[in-house]
């Protein structure tokens, strides 16, 4: 008894530990949404786990406690299994046993149920896409936002029959209703509980052939992705069949409850399964009989509809053509017309710069630039691209005499500026031509960088004291150090003695209770590497994997990071990268997110309004989202459209750009990504950056480009790009070269 006593207390102090951790955590979670002005999204998010959980407990726990209850019964007459006196005694323990199982599993149950949270949010908050399926002509909304919750609920409701059904079975098994005598006998009570589970079952199941329907709209195994002709001929009336076939089976179970015998029940089932295995061989056999042998005419309608929904799913069905003669010379008016674009020819690659930023640039060794951005900026009245990168401190690189937790989290506390290049120049001794460079930063153009402290960055992955009685440490000046102070009110406050003992918690050190460098103003600096701070905000987000930064108003520095919506529903789209290994169908850059290196906060802006999944975000998190039409001018001049959207759209580009369904179905005109020689080894080219003028435009522009080559060849057989600036910003325009004429291609220029 003692020995139970000391589980039971240890058990007690475990849980009371972990609701303590798990408690200060969120504590602390929603003080850092607060200060960022996102307190109302932590609270939604909260609220909405926690009604989730408590939906799936409430619809859980009442059903496993009354199955339990009705199997805890005794039987009317002698049992059959066990003997009566076993079943006395059985029967006091067994119940309660039952019942902590129920519990525990509905609670498991409910923890299941609440990983739901957003699928459910986003059907209360559910919108029109404006566009329908080609099959069952339903709006696209309707998959992205109501068939998750209805699959949801029913296989929740599945889970949680088949839950009752062991439970109950268990029950009456241990209370003697179940058992064998002259053959295998079940009790009326037991019969007529189970009877009505089984058949609940099977409405379930008729329940979930029907909304199976929908399921053949994202087929990955005929010719396309998305439902073929014996999908549309063979499962979909095999699915209507079995639909009306499992409730027909439900229907005569209930009618044969009051028979004596359960083999009434088990005809009843067993005719359902004979029904599903029968018809589960007639679309197979339509494939290979009749489809097969005329796939090209019969599969053609589906190809249309997989190629059109592809199209719109990835925003490729708003691509320019334009043809593009390449045999006429070039004249000396065209050099003289096109004198901006000859100015802003890269002859730089990001690779080799940052190398010489590292060489040049990081003055300390406990400096480092992590990438290179390309960017475009107005200097000196010129409109020209850019080369640009953060100089980021890594405490990593400090000497190990120095690596200590005060100079960590009290002084090492930022990076310092920035390095900027254009694009096409280069020194006499081939390094880079600097238009801001030096700590601090020094220009020799027309912008200036007033705050250049990088708080918040890529490599900023440890939180930091500021305001403290220590000075921070700012930039080095010859034999000596430029020291600071963090001048914002920005961060949490850790001014309390329990405010210290939390953190203390939190961060796993016992330091911060006992230092004596705090004082009333500190405060501490939380989550500041800047692509896990968007994602703490905004997990429902697929986010870009190159955030860059901006000079904006006043020469203060921040982060552009694109962000998408996703989906894997849209109807008949294409998966990407692959039908076996399938991420998403439906892609938008729909959200842009402003970070202020300096300060920490974080703005996000729409910039795709016709997104029906943004627009359910901004309904969910009313505040959140803000037009894009409210970002400052400043840095909407450097919105740019994002390389890992565009490679998404390059790569399904190269098939989709064959709209006829029998040339899509040869691939007769199927287009590859060139490669290049970069250091002597052949790699896949990558979409590039440039300024330029289009041949239909009358000025310079910032675009994203990428050339195509006909499949195992290497000649150039058109190129596609993006554009980023003003109005014309996200249109796509492809410009296709003459096939009879030879235009050479990256390799063969590399060959030349």
């Amino acid at each position: 008894m003692k020995k139970t006593r000391n589980y039971i207390l240890l058990l007690l102090v475990l849980l009371v530990w972990a609701s303590l951790a798990g408690g200060i955590s969120l504590y602390i979670e929603g003080l850092w949404f607060e200060s960022l002005g996102y307190w109302q999204v932590f609270r939604l998010t909260i609220l909405a786990r926690s009604l989730s959980f408590l939906l799936g407990l409430a619809v859980t726990l009442p059903v496993l406690w009354a199955s339990v209850w009705l199997a805890s019964r005794r039987p009317r007459s002698q049992g059959f299994w066990f003997k009566q006196e076993f079943v006395e005694v059985a029967q006091k323990s067994a119940r309660v046993v039952l019942l902590l199982v129920a519990i525990g599993v509905s609670i498991l149950a409910g923890l299941v149920f609440q990983s739901n949270w957003m699928t459910l949010l986003q059907f209360l908050h559910k919108v029109q896409a404006g566009v329908t399926d080609p099959l069952f002509h339903r709006d696209v909304g309707f998959y992205f936002f109501s068939l998750p919750v209805f699959r949801l609920a029913v296989n929740y409701l599945l889970l949680v029959g088949f839950l009752a059904l062991l439970l109950s079975a268990a029950g009456y098994l241990v209370h003697g209703h179940l058992g064998y005598m002259n053959g295998f006998r079940l009790t009326r009570q037991g019969r007529t509980h189970l009877s009505v589970v089984v058949a609940g079952l099977l409405f379930l199941i008729a329940v979930r052939f029907w909304l199976a329907r929908f399921d053949l709209l994202y087929d990955a195994k005929g010719v396309v992705f998305g439902a073929s002709y014996a999908d549309v001929h063979g499962w979909l009336p095999v699915y209507w069949l079995l639909a009306f076939a499992a409730a027909l089976a439900a229907i005569s179970l209930l009618l044969t409850i009051p028979a004596r015998s359960v083999r009434p029940a088990v005809y009843c089932t067993l005719g359902f399964v004979a029904a599903y295995l029968l018809l589960n061989l007639y679309p197979p056999l339509l494939q290979t009989f009749i489809v097969n042998p005329n796939e090209i005419q019969k599969e053609q309608p589906f190809i249309r509809n997989n190629i059109q929904s592809t199209l719109k799913a990835y925003r490729l069905d708003q691509v320019e053509t334009h043809d593009f003669s390449t045999g006429q010379p070039i004249t000396q008016k065209e050099f003289t017309e096109n004198k901006p674009t000859l100015r802003n020819i890269r002859l730089w690659d990001w690779r080799p710069l940052l190398d010489a930023y590292g060489q040049l640039q990081s003055i300390r060794l406990y400096y480092e630039f992590e990438d290179v951005d390309v960017d475009r900026y107005s200097i000196n009245d010129e409109y020209r691209q850019v080369m640009l990168s953060v100089r980021e401190l890594d405490f990593a690189r400090i000497s190990e005499s120095a690596q200590n937790w005060i100079n960590q989290h009290f002084q090492y506390t930022h990076g310092e500026g920035l390095c900027m290049s254009p694009v096409n120049e280069v020194t006499a001794e081939g390094l880079p031509e600097f238009f801001i460079k030096d700590i601090p930063p020094r220009s020799s153009v027309d912008l200036q960088i007033t705050r250049p402290e990088i708080y918040f960055g890529e490599k900023t992955t440890y939180p930091v004291f500021v305001r403290t009685k220590l000075k921070e440490f700012d930039y080095p000046t010859g034999d000596t150090n430029a020291m600071t102070t963090y001048r914002a009110d920005r961060g949490l406050a850790i001014n309390s003695l329990i405010r210290r003992l939390i953190f203390s918690w939190e961060l796993g050190t016992y330091k911060i209770l006992f230092t004596g460098n705090f004082t009333d103003e500190s405060r501490v600096l939380l989550h500041r590497q800047i692509q896990d701070r968007v994602r703490r905000l905004a997990p429902f987000l697929l986010f870009d994997r190159d955030p860059y930064i901006v000079i904006g108003d006043q020469g203060r520095l921040f982060w552009i990071q694109d962000a998408y919506t996703d989906t894997d529903r849209y109807p008949y789209s294409e998966p990407y990268p692959s039908r076996n290994e399938p991420r998403f169908n439906y892609l938008r850059n729909s959200v842009k997110i402003v970070t202020d290196a300096y300060l920490g906060d974080v703005s996000f802006y729409i910039a795709d309004p016709g997104d029906p999944l943004i627009q359910v975000y901004s309904r969910i998190f009313p505040g959140m989202f803000h037009p894009l039409e409210d970002l400052p001018d400043s840095l909407r001049r450097h919105i740019r459209y994002p390389v890992d959207f565009f490679d998404v759209q390059r790569d399904l580009f190269r098939r989709y750009h064959m709209t006829d369904p029998t040339v899509f179905y040869n691939q007769e005109d199927a287009w590859e990504v060139p490669n290049e020689i970069y250091r002597g080894n052949e790699q896949l080219m990558e979409s590039y950056y440039i300024v330029m003028s289009l041949p239909e435009a009358d000025h310079e522009e910032f675009i994203l480009l990428v050339p195509f080559t006909p499949r195992n060849k290497n000649n150039m057989i058109a190129w596609l790009a993006a554009r980023s600036d003003g109005d014309a910003y996200g249109k796509l325009v492809l410009y296709q070269f003459p096939k009879q004429e030879l235009t050479y291609g990256p390799m063969q220029i590399e060959a030349r």
